[in-house]
Order: C-alpha cells, then structure tokens, then sequence
C-alpha cells in the first residue's frame, strides 16, 4: 500500500517565528491548513530576542503584547564605552533607545522561544491548528494549475514522520493550493524551488552567549557598545536576570583558518574580559552560546508559481546586530498571510499575491544595506573608533529598525491606492501604518486605543473622521457618506469590513442615536455596536489627545481612511469620495 494522500488549503514549512505568524492568519480566517517542522521541539534557548515596536504593535494586535511585556527586559537606553584620553574604557556617550512619540510600546527583549510558545498558545485557542513537529520534507513538486478549478491543488510535499520507522505507512503525500516556507537560512524549500541567494560573507566572526553575569561593570543591565582596544563587544539585557554578550573575535586566534568552527566557549569568555578590561566579568549560569560569521544575502525570488512563497530567514540572511532577524521574519508574514488567506477565502482576486514580493523586497534591501553599515559600526577599532557618533548613527537609521516607517505607496503596490487624497490626513502616510491615538467612546466616555478598533481580524477598517457633527451640513454629509457605503464593495463582501467613526465634535453635541444608523449598527444596521464611535474630545479628567490635529485632519471636514487587515493604510479620501473607494476595492475584491 503506497503513501497516503491528503488535501489542504495552505501548508506551512517551518513552525519558527515566522511561520507562526502565518499559522496566525489561517486560523483567524478559519483555513483549512497545516504547520509541520522538522524538528522534534520548539527553540528553547538562545536565537533572536530583539523586539521592535512595530512587532509589538503587531503583537497587541493578536492579543498578547501584554504576555510579552510581563516576561521581557524593556530597553529604553544604550551606552556607548570606548577609550578615554587616559586610555581607559569610559562611558562616552548615552542615548534613548526608541525616539520619543514614535510608538506606544517600547522595544524589548524576550527569547524566541517564548515568542513562538505565546503565539503557539493563540493559534490554538482556536481550536483547528496545531503544530505537528518531527516531521520531514522528502520532496517538493510543482503542478500546472487548472485556473477554471477552485479546487485545484498544484503543490505536491512528500513528508514523513519521523519516529515510526522508514516504511510507506510514515510517508504521506500534501497536496496544497498554497504553501509557505518559513523554515530558516537553509531553507529546504527554498532549495527545491532551485532558487539561489545572493549576496556576500563579511570577513567578521563574533560569539554570542547568554548568561547571568557576575561583574562590575556598571551598565550591564543596559543595551551597551563597548568599543576597547582588545575588541569590541555588545551589550544586550535579557529576561530573567539574563545578559547576552556579542563578542567580536576578529583578530582572535581561530586556528589556521580563522574559522568560527575553531571557537570555543572560553575563546568568546576570554574575548569578553578582555573588551571589558579593567572590569571584571564571571559567568553565574550560563544558557547558551554560538559563534557566527556575517552573512548578508537575499534570495533570487519570493515566490515561484504564483503558490510557493518564502519568508522571513530563507530570503534574507543577515548579522544579529540590528535587532532585526525575528522582528523582519514576522512581519514578512504578518504581510503575506492576511492576502494569501483572503485569496483562498474567495474575497480577494489572486493579484494580490504579487504584492507580497513588490512591497517586502526593498525592506529586504533596505536591511542589508543597514546590517552592512551596522556591522562596519561596532567592528570599527583604533582611531575609527574616536569619530564614531552612535547618536548620529542610531538616527540615520531609526526610523528603518523601529518598523514604523516602512512604506508601501512609492512602490506602487497594487494594494494602495495611488489616487488618495493624502492632502487630507497630513499627519497619516499613506502605506504607512496607521499610528494609534487615545479616542473616546461615544457610547460611555471611556478612553480607548485606535488600534484596539484595528485588530488583525482580517477585517479592513473604514476609519470615518466624521468631522463636526453640530453643524448641520456636516451631518448630511455623514449621513450620504454612509448611504453610499452601504452600497460599496468593502460592505457588500460579508465579514471584509469594519466601521470606525471618531467625531470632532464633543458626546454631547449629538446623541449617539443621532448619527447615521450604520456606524453603530453593525453591517447590517440591525446590532447595537457600542464599541465603534468615538470623540476626540477630552476625557473626564480633562486630558487631550487632539486625535485630529495629531493626524493632520481638517475638523470641519473630516475625511475617510481605509486600512488594509495588516494595519497600513490603503486610502485617502474624502467623505463625498466612496465611489473611489469603491473603485480600488473593485481591484481588489472577488466578484460576489
């Protein structure tokens, strides 16, 4: 009896971070879909742990920025320490981590480990994915598809699970409309798919171990660049009293080779004390340990076929030192996921697809060109050392690695509408993400999060800045708005949307049974929704957010955003404009 064959819509290779988050969306759209890893655990030490803020948001987007922050170690500062005059490791310089006002969340640091157990334990709450580990990919093959078929299943994964010995009874043949790669920087799919990387090996060797110190060093619970004459070292605070230390070994004697294979843990310890000389450092408990050799490259293409698609490590390979290996890996997913699933869901028209590539490449390319410039920072020795400004540096920079800024509109993605009136909203960058304000609810004055209303639910959100409802020609406006919308092709496709009104007008200029029945009525105008009109009025106690001015909205006139289920915005217009917002959701959206 040969293997047996089974059906899914999307398979996922590769149960790390990044494939996690795709799991995410196929169990928020109900997917009838698999993750499988070839390996018998889940990470339990070591790896990445930077957090950015913009993963943080992504986090309190599905619902557990608050696990995270409980267990992570926050960083809000980093320490520049290099040679004084009297050739003595000084503190030189100290920053803040993050740019004032850029976020509502900081950056941190938790091990990967608890970030895939956290996002682990979402998926399942939904009770019909699961993670099947120790099981391994035997082949890959590519069908022509049948576009006249929905059912048509083009990728064929031959797997078996390991432990039950190497008959036919262990083999199992998928075949799967979708399939996602997420399985690391020597990625199996990526290999079958015959696609190559490309790029260069810097000539940098660095350790990295997590331990709890024993020092004096006065900043080490602090993120710290520690440039002396003996090497350089990174200073990086950990969870549970924990510290990790990247350690440069160039110029460390390796062998003959000077390969990372000849290092050892007390090659990096010995490394280490002497970056930190005059002070002490001893190991308490140590976690785990690594060496590495900078690798910067980027795979020839995501995808292959229109239905194998590859994220997060097995495109991109990069140093540890920006922070960004996990951080970039997810958000490859969190881009990917919601238009794979909305495809395979029947809303969306299968073009979409081509946007995954057209909008995360160039943050691809961005990162290797900031991984190149980071490394050359903190290897730099001697009199380099003395003209670095890790100020001036971390600036150049920081709007790339807090995640905030990453774009989509000068790329032209298909997925932003290129015809927005952006004048209208001048403090909301259109393919940008939706910055978060503190609203009031209409309903009963309680303070809320914007993003609160923009959860990854699959939904896109209608954002209604209403403008100034005690004016009569301003509620008329509102209400043909909202008659249009009712007619519009985001609301007419059962579960793609969701209404956000915020008025400029205060509570009590209007009842809340005064405005138009659709903004608080559900879809269907028929169900109480208490929870999605809001004011931007002060709260109770007499603070001001001033959501309108912070987002660049004209308070007599409002206007109308629109983002996409990944939280950037897709749209700008004004309230008279749906019929253009009917035109870009004609691009979009599957015929009914």
């Amino acid at each position: 009896m040969g293997p047996q064959t089974s059906y899914v819509d999307l398979l996922i290779i590769g149960a790390g971070p990044a494939g996690l988050v795709a799991a995410y969306w196929a169990s928020e759209y109900g997917l009838d879909a698999r993750v499988i890893d070839d390996k018998p655990d889940r990470v339990t030490k070591g790896h990445a742990d930077g957090i950015t803020c913009r993963t943080m948001e992504m986090f309190d987007s599905f619902g557990i920025a608050g696990h995270v922050y409980e267990e992570a170690a926050l960083d809000y500062q980093i320490r520049y320490w290099r040679l004084n005059a009297e050739g003595r490791l000084d503190r030189a310089q100290s920053i803040n981590s993050q740019a004032a006002g850029v976020s509502r969340f900081q950056q941190c640091l938790l091990s990967q480990g608890r970030i895939e157990e956290l996002l682990e334990d979402r998926i399942s709450r939904k009770g019909r994915l699961r993670v099947e580990r120790d099981v391994e990919t035997l082949g890959l093959t590519l069908h022509k598809r049948d576009d006249a078929s929905a059912e048509t299943h083009p990728v064929q994964v031959t797997v078996r699970q390991r432990g039950g010995g190497m008959g036919d009874e262990n083999v199992e043949i998928v075949r799967a409309k979708y399939v996602i790669g997420a399985d690391g920087a020597h990625s199996w799919t990526r290999r079958q798919l015959g696609l190559a990387m490309r790029g260069e090996q810097a000539p940098h060797v660095w350790g990295v171990i997590d331990l709890v110190a024993v020092t004096d060093f006065p900043d080490i619970r602090q993120t710290c660049v520690v440039c002396s004459e003996h090497g350089n070292l990174h200073v990086v605070p950990r969870e549970r009293g924990m510290v990790r230390l990247y350690v440069q070994l160039d110029g460390v004697s390796l062998g003959a080779a000077g390969l990372r294979s000849e290092a050892t843990l007390e090659t990096i310890l010995a490394a280490a004390r002497k970056a930190l000389h005059p002070f002490s450092l001893e190991c308490a408990r140590l976690d785990w340990w690594s060496v590495y050799q900078v690798g910067q490259r980027i795979a020839d293409r995501f995808s292959v076929g229109g239905c194998v698609f590859l994220v997060g490590d097995a495109i991109h390979t990069h140093s540890p030192k920006v922070g960004q290996g996990m951080n970039v890996s997810m958000q490859d997913s969190y881009n990917l996921g919601w238009k794979v699933s909305g495809v395979l869901k029947r809303q969306l028209q299968p073009h979409v697809l081509e946007t995954y590539e057209t909008e995360r490449r160039p943050v691809a390319e961005s990162l290797i060109a900031v991984d190149q410039e980071t490394v050359a920072f903190y290897a730099a020795r001697g009199d380099h050392v003395a003209t670095r400004d890790l100020q001036c540096f971390r600036e150049r920079h920081y709007a790339f690695l807090s995640g905030v800024a990453i774009q989509w509109y000068d790329k032209g993605s298909a997925l932003v509408y290129a015809p927005s009136a952006i004048e209208l909203a001048t403090g909301i960058h259109l393919g940008r993400r939706m910055p978060s304000y503190r609203v009031i609810n209409y309903a009963d004055a309680r303070p809320t999060e914007l993003a609160r209303k923009l959860a990854s639910d699959g939904r896109w959100a209608v954002i209604l800045f209403a403008g100034d409802l005690r004016k009569a020609v301003q509620l008329r406006r509102l209400e043909e708005t909202c008659a249009a919308l009712v007619r519009s092709r985001l609301l007419r496709a059962p579960g793609s949307g969701k209404l956000v009104t915020i008025t400029a007008s205060p509570r009590d200029g209007l009842p809340l049974t005064g405005l138009p029945p659709l903004l608080y009525g559900g879809e269907n105008g028929q169900d109480r929704d208490y929870d999605a009109v809001f004011s931007d009025e002060p709260d109770v106690y007499g603070a001001f957010t001033d959501v309108y001015a912070k987002c660049g909205v004209d308070g007599e006139k409002g206007c109308l955003v629109v983002c996409r289920p990944d939280q950037h915005v897709g749209f700008i217009g004004s309230l008279d404009d749906v019929p253009s917002l009917n035109t870009f959701f004609t691009g979009i959206f599957r015929d009914s």
